[in-house]
């Protein structure tokens, strides 16, 4: 009995083994010896792959709706705030706009904010979070600047307009990925 528990524990630690990246810190792709990752080697065990080969571009995105401009997007929200959550939330999107500003360092939790929607009563802009950032978002966070145009595949959230008195108010995009 004593000798059939140690067989079992030894083919076990056989079978982590080979779940195991073992190249030398720096060149696996998480940068420490033995840590585990995920079978094509592209992040810790148990992260999805969202973009498919280093430096390639996301997977196939299926949306809810048709593109649409920022602009269009958070429209609908000044019209109608309520009907509008309830139309997008937990929904796939995929929205067009100029990036009026920049947050995070795009390797770590980073976002993209769209101007959106500007009248006499107030300014509301998308903030756009992006998702897990992988290797191709995080080259194209780092070329965007302010200034330029970006299309993102995002999921509706489930909160309306956040209305800040000193800076314009917005309406989030979660689970946000760069398209272009």
């Amino acid at each position: 009995m004593r000798l059939l528990q140690w067989l079992i524990l030894g083919l076990a630690g056989l079978g982590l083994a080979a779940c195991t990246d073992t190249t030398p810190s720096g060149s696996g792709s998480s940068g420490r010896a033995g840590a585990p990752t995920t079978p094509n080697g592209s992040g810790p065990t148990g992260a999805q792959p969202i973009a498919g080969p280093v430096g390639g571009k996301p997977a196939e995105f299926k949306a809810d709706f048709p593109p649409m401009s920022a602009e269009e997007y958070v429209k609908e929200f000044a019209a109608n705030e309520e009907a509008a959550i309830k139309k997008f939330q937990d929904k796939k999107v995929v929205v067009e706009g100029i990036i009026s500003e920049k947050e995070g360092n795009g390797v770590t939790a980073s976002s993209l904010i769209l101007a959106a929607h500007k009248s006499a009563k107030e300014t509301i802009n998308l903030h756009c979070a992006l998702a897990v950032i992988d290797d191709y978002t995080a080259a194209q966070f780092k070329k965007l600047k302010v200034g330029d145009k970006v299309k993102i595949n995002g999921e509706g959230s489930n909160g309306g307009v956040t209305r800040r008195k000193e800076k314009p108010s917005y309406v989030d995009l979660s689970f946000g990925k760069i398209a272009q």
